[in-house]
């Protein structure tokens, strides 16, 4: 067996050992789970009746339905259903996307650490990268699934910024261009953070004698990913507004960004450090910071300044992460809109323990079979060692897990329930929950013919009323014919959906219609996928013709 593959193999069970306790015991109880799963359920309903990416959830809020994937990247949640397919079962399934991802992101950063270091080295950055606190605490504690998937796609962006920069390949930028796409449709927040991190990557690691060419490989990469996303952010940037999500509510208090600073001791009051777990947050950045600070030590004591390059550009990085993810950064977030959008400077987390696996990489690559490096090989590996411990013993042994016995019952019932609020549009009010009547008219006699996600049809007897009621909360994409003729859809107080109608019988067409520039941008991205696959068949196809001869 190859030295290549064999490392691949202890990546694998590296993923295979840490997700051992969701096997065993069953899947971390945390509190974005029920949102995670919801999304999923209706992904798998969508898809089960033919729908590729859903518009609206119909189910959901009782029937009222809900926005939220309009706003959620999606790309997490087909992993989800694909693998529930194959196990026709929610935990197994679950199980088995965690696996996939912890190898997925410890496969890039070995290909990322390769780049500069030997296979040795490479192994420990990318094995680590499976173990690092933050990494692990986000499925264990949190369950940030998105957020999770995105930290395991981020590996291979910049993976693919240094072969760009360092190569300029055509291959190099089209998977540049695939990762910020997957990265982009897996969590926003941390497309946004991983974006910024590469931007500083890129100057702090900018090859002078190739540089604008790199640099234009780049930007064009970037633009590229803007087009095979483009089909998720233009309908969900177009629409923001709409949505609770950008309101007070969900910018202040526990969302406030001034809430959420690692190494906030002494910016934050003592009953808020304790009650939002901050303290937690910090001991996970000084385990895992404290192995860094080890191998950049002796990396630098080891490495001409001349060779230093690419070290360099991790230490920029890094130091721009803790720099966000800190108070000292305050003054920053509060000048900068999308920063604040964020919500979570601890979200830099996931930048910090990307770079310092690397980092650790970095130094174990300095280290060879001399009598005078083994005790800095014990003190390099002592810190690796209680960062993983950290983990096992503070992040996953205090896990919540839910039985996977009744967790599919579980999943099931989130179809019906309650969404988040922050994604219920601006009118909508619980109180519209209470009047769960399909359609209502004042005594007037109503017919079902049909209700589907996004269709629906009914009979209105003739009587005094003027309008009907409709339990499904107002969005601008809804639209009506009554007899045939176009009608306005309006709403209550409580957000649900109103449609005057006149005292005759009456029929009426209620549809779910996607604005026209959101079908502009649905078009651009399947081209721009389209246009990317035929490349790959291509080349597919030559590389074999190769062969063959």
């Amino acid at each position: 067996m190859t030295s290549w593959r064999k490392n691949i193999l202890l990546l694998l069970l590296a993923a295979v050992l840490i997700t051992a306790p969701i096997i065993i015991f069953g899947i971390p109880k945390g509190n974005d789970l029920p949102q995670h799963f919801q999304f999923a359920v209706v992904f798998r309903d969508s898809l089960a009746h033919g729908v590729l990416y859903p518009s609206w959830a119909s189910d959901v809020n009782s029937g009222f339905g809900d926005v939220g994937v309009r706003f959620y990247p999606p790309a997490a949640y087909y992993l989800l259903v694909l693998l529930r397919a194959v196990f026709n079962n929610w935990a197994y399934a679950t199980a088995a996307t965690v696996c996939a991802l912890f190898f997925v992101g410890a496969v890039g950063v070995y290909l990322w650490c390769r780049e500069w270091f030997g296979p040795r080295a490479s192994l420990i950055g990318g094995s680590l990268y499976v173990f690092v606190p933050y990494h692990v605490n986000e499925i264990y504690n949190a369950f940030t699934f998105a957020e999770f998937a995105a930290a395991c796609v981020l590996p291979f962006c910049f993976l693919c910024v240094t072969r760009v920069l360092k190569r300029g390949k055509l291959v190099d930028s089209i998977g540049l261009a695939v990762s910020l796409a997957l990265l982009i449709l897996t969590h926003l927040p941390l497309a946004v953070i991983g974006s910024m991190s590469l931007v500083a990557y890129v100057l702090a690691f900018w090859i002078k004698d190739r540089g604008i060419v790199s640099v234009a490989h780049f930007f064009g990469s970037v633009c590229a990913g803007l087009f095979l996303s483009a089909f998720y952010w233009v309908r969900m940037l177009s629409e923001l507004g709409l949505v609770n999500h950008t309101g007070e509510g969900f910018i202040s208090g526990d969302y406030d960004f001034r809430n959420n600073f690692v190494w906030s001791f002494f910016y934050s009051p003592a009953e808020q450090y304790s009650e939002r777990s901050l303290g937690f947050l910090d001991l996970m950045l000084f385990v895992t910071l404290a192995m860094a600070i080890v191998a950049g030590v002796f990396f630098y004591r080891r490495v001409e300044r001349s060779k230093r390059g690419p070290v360099n550009a991790l230490l920029t990085v890094l130091a721009a992460a803790i720099f966000f993810a800190t108070p000292l950064s305050a003054p920053v977030w509060e000048r900068v809109d999308f920063l604040q959008r964020t919500q979570f400077p601890w979200r830099w987390m996931a930048i910090i323990s990307l770079e310092c696996c690397v980092f650790v990489a970095a130094g174990a690559e300095q280290i060879n079979g001399e009598a005078t490096l083994r005790r800095i090989a014990m003190v390099l590996g002592g810190t690796a060692l209680i960062s993983v411990t950290f983990t096992v013993a503070q992040v996953i042994r205090p896990a919540i897990f839910l039985e996977p016995v009744s967790f599919d019952q579980t999943v099931d019932a989130l179809a019906t329930a309650n969404s988040c609020e922050c994604w219920w549009p601006i009118w909508a009010k619980k109180a519209a929950l209470s009047e769960a009547t399909r359609v209502a008219g004042d005594g007037r006699k109503i017919t079902i013919e049909s209700w589907e996600a996004t269709d629906r049809i009914f009979q209105v007897s003739a009587g005094d009323s003027n309008m009907v009621r409709v339990a499904t909360f107002y969005y601008p994409n809804w639209h009506a014919r009554v007899n045939g003729c176009d009608a306005p859809v309006l709403h209550d107080d409580n957000g649900a959906i109103v449609v005057p109608i006149p005292t005759e019988d009456s029929k009426v067409e209620l549809y779910f219609q996607e604005p026209t520039i959101t079908r502009i941008a649905n078009y651009f991205s399947a081209a721009a996928w389209l246009i990317l696959a035929a490349f790959g068949l291509s080349r597919a196809v030559t590389a074999a013709r190769i062969k063959l001869r």
